[in-house]
């Protein structure tokens, strides 16, 4: 198919924008052309294309259903000032847009406009019909109103105030007052029965209310219209090998010669910059093992080399976006032959996740990475690099407003959170702990590195999967928006300074 690498589409709908806040700036088209003609520098590693610069970065995206519409608002900005990616690695939503970024055209072309032309297009990017249950009731609850929880909750609440009251005084008022008691009562208990089965229901369902099939064909689909049927068709497009002639300082790429790139770094050669990486990666969190999973890295951990070939990239990309009980998660039985030669022969899931091999269970149950890496930053944390050749960006979706801190003669006054809130924090506790540990001690990456998408200001639920046009147009600006400010204040050569006081571990 004929893949779409112009932005003109975009900036025409779009151009004209202003982003409240930042009047004084202009329009979308004005700030982004003020950036392109300062010709700012946003990495050491370049390459030419049709007369133009480009630059090469590593690129992390985190998750957040249906707010992953940002995320491609977010890359818009970065390919149209010449930024493309060497590295790649995403989870759920951003495990979306990461194998696109991968599969689309090549590696040195823009994959933007075609991803903004696949979800806008309500044939192709169907998402209401990602809700894929069979249960017709499930599904309306899922699609309107507030969302299948707030619903859920919702109907209980009237029902059970109903019959609490004022229907049992009513029910003294004559045999009509005793008929309608009598009514709501039967369907409170048929409400409570239904709930109770649901429940039953999802040991036999695998603890999903979606089997998720709609979505992984959809993206079976769409990537085999950019010549990806299995993974080894992307490791060719993606995972390219580069050669390095310390002469000239140049970049070959072994499986395509046109793509030359220059190192243009004025410090001294590193042993390190002999090796180039690219490659893409999903993260995913098998809870039967209990552990994290990269994919593809760790993909001999469930599957031998040739099967792992000739597996769709789909089904890695499906696991991590399982959102528990919202999707039955992906099912992988676990690879556990000895691999290597000799003294080096090994049981992987002993190497890589050290667990004893009796240990191991016969089948992963693999759900949303999110869980317990939603911003897998650390995937391109390089120690054996003090002065770096290129940049590290990464995209926080950010779907919580900032807590206002309550202060009463000057002491801050302690916050009541009701029971939900409760159990969210513990939950998001838990999903944050390793980005956020990591974070913590490498505080570089979050000042220099991440850029913090406020897709709050939506008012847009992450699980809302009626969105109007109005509202997918609302996300992919507050996208465009984020990188736009991370982009007007990036100063390369300060990067290339911070990064240096980062201490190897």
């Amino acid at each position: 198919m004929e893949i779409n690498k112009k932005f003109d589409k975009i900036l025409s709908k779009y151009g004209t924008c202003i982003f409240k806040g930042s009047e004084d700036q202009g329009t979308l088209l004005k700030r982004i052309s003020d950036l392109s003609e300062k010709g700012k520098s946003f990495s050491d590693i370049t390459s030419m294309e049709d007369g133009r610069k480009l630059y090469w970065v590593d690129f992390v995206q985190q998750g957040g259903g249906v707010l992953g519409y940002s995320l491609v608002g977010y890359t818009f900005v970065l390919e149209y000032l010449g930024i493309r990616f060497l590295r790649l690695a995403g989870t759920s939503a951003g495990a979306i847009n990461t194998v696109f970024l991968a599969a689309i055209g090549e590696k040195n072309e823009p994959k933007s406009p075609e991803l903004y032309d696949l979800i806008f297009d309500d044939k192709r990017f169907d998402v209401k019909g990602f809700v894929d249950t069979k249960n017709i009731f499930l599904r309306q609850l899922i699609l309107r109103g507030k969302g299948l929880i707030m619903n859920f909750l919702g109907i209980t609440l009237v029902l059970l105030l109903l019959v609490l009251f004022p229907l049992p005084i009513l029910s003294h008022v004559g045999m009509e007052g005793k008929v309608v008691y009598g009514i709501f009562m039967l369907i409170f208990l048929l409400w409570t029965g239904y709930i109770f089965s649901l429940i039953g229901k999802f040991t036999t369902n695998k603890f999903g209310i979606n089997p998720g099939d709609t979505f992984e064909s959809f993206l079976e689909n769409e990537l085999e219209k950019f010549g990806v049927k299995d993974q080894e068709q992307l490791d060719q497009k993606a995972k390219l090998t580069f050669t390095l002639n310390p002469e000239t300082r140049q970049y070959t790429c072994t499986e395509k010669g046109n793509l030359v790139l220059t190192l243009a770094s004025e410090d001294p050669l590193q042993p390190a910059y002999h090796n180039l990486k690219t490659d893409y990666s999903f993260v995913t969190t098998d809870i039967y093992n209990e552990c994290k999973i990269v994919l593809p890295k760790e993909v001999n951990l469930y599957f031998g080399e040739d099967e792992a070939r000739q597996n769709n990239p789909a089904k890695y990309v499906r696991s991590s976006m399982a959102i528990p009980f919202f999707f039955k998660p992906k099912i992988f039985k676990t690879y556990n032959e000895m691999v290597g030669e000799g003294q080096d022969r090994s049981f992987l899931w002993e190497t890589w996740k050290g667990k004893d091999r009796k240990n191991v269970k016969s089948h992963g149950i693999l759900i949303d990475g999110g869980s317990l890496s939603n911003f897998p930053i650390n995937l391109f944390h390089n120690n054996e690099i003090t002065i770096p050749r290129l940049p590290i960006f990464g995209a926080r979706i950010v779907d919580e407003k900032p807590i206002e801190r309550r202060v009463k003669d000057g002491i801050d006054t302690k916050e009541n959170i009701s029971f939900g809130s409760f159990i969210w924090q513990i939950i998001n506790t838990i999903r944050s702990n390793e980005d956020n540990s990591f974070l913590a001690i490498n505080p570089f990456y979050k000042k220099y590195c991440i850029s913090e998408i406020k897709v709050y200001k939506t008012e847009i639920d992450w699980l809302n999967f009626n969105l109007t046009s109005n509202e997918k147009d609302a996300l992919f600006l507050e996208g465009v928006e984020a990188a736009l400010e991370f982009l007007e204040k990036f100063d390369w050569a300060e990067y290339k300074k911070q990064r240096q006081n980062i201490k190897k571990n």
